[in-house]
This record gives structure tokens, C-alpha cells and sequence, in this order.
């Protein structure tokens, strides 16, 4: 696996061309977020479970960049969006690690 932190909206253009054409979890985060804080742990327990099959981008919104968070709709953080080959397949917002673990239990295989 590989996890791909972008911090800005030109480097989430240039590290998402890696998974065109691949299935791939998008993590969008605030960096001030209680929520986002409260599944950071599970989030890299799992990118670590399923660190030889899955494709992750990590992504900060509400920073000075914002057209990534927009084009991915998202309105709330912690948001999860798993694509595949250019098509949304499922998304998940809130920090419920119940939720999280399932999305990558299904999909980061």
C-alpha cells in the first residue's frame, strides 16, 4: 500500500495520478478536528493491517487550498471516499470506528 499525504491541491494532483485507473480511499481531515484526532489512531492502525493492498490519500480541508475538498464534495471532516477508476463507489463521514474499519475491511483489498 501506499499512503499518499497531499497538503496542497497541486500536490494532490500530482501524487493522484499514481491511482488513475486503480481503487483508492480518500481521507479528507481537518487538522484542528476532535474528530479527525479521535480515528487517527485506528485510521493508521488499518493503514498499516492493509499496507500490501490498499491505496490511501490523505488530504487536509479548510487550509488555503480548497478546490480538492470541493471537486470531492466535502462538507464535513472526517470524510472518507473510496474511488474506483475515477468513480465514487461509497463515502463515509464522521469518526465512528465501527463505520471505518468496515469501509476498509471491504474496500482496501
Amino acid at each position: 500500500m501506499v499512503v499518499y499525504d497531499c497538503l496542497t491541491d497541486e500536490d494532490f494532483l500530482q501524487k493522484s495520478e499514481h491511482g488513475i485507473g486503480k481503487k483508492a480511499i480518500y481521507y479528507f481531515y481537518g487538522e484542528r478536528c476532535p474528530s479527525c484526532e479521535s480515528i487517527k489512531p485506528l485510521f493508521d492502525d488499518l493503514c498499516k493491517k492493509y499496507e500490501k493492498t490498499a491505496l490511501v490519500y490523505t488530504y487536509p480541508c479548510y487550509n488555503d487550498d480548497q478546490l480538492t475538498g470541493d471537486a470531492f464534495a466535502v462538507n464535513a471532516v472526517p470524510t472518507f471516499v473510496v474511488m474506483n477508476n475515477g468513480e465514487e463507489v461509497t463515502r463515509h463521514v464522521g469518526a465512528e470506528a465501527e463505520k471505518v474499519q468496515e469501509l476498509f475491511e471491504k474496500y482496501a483489498v
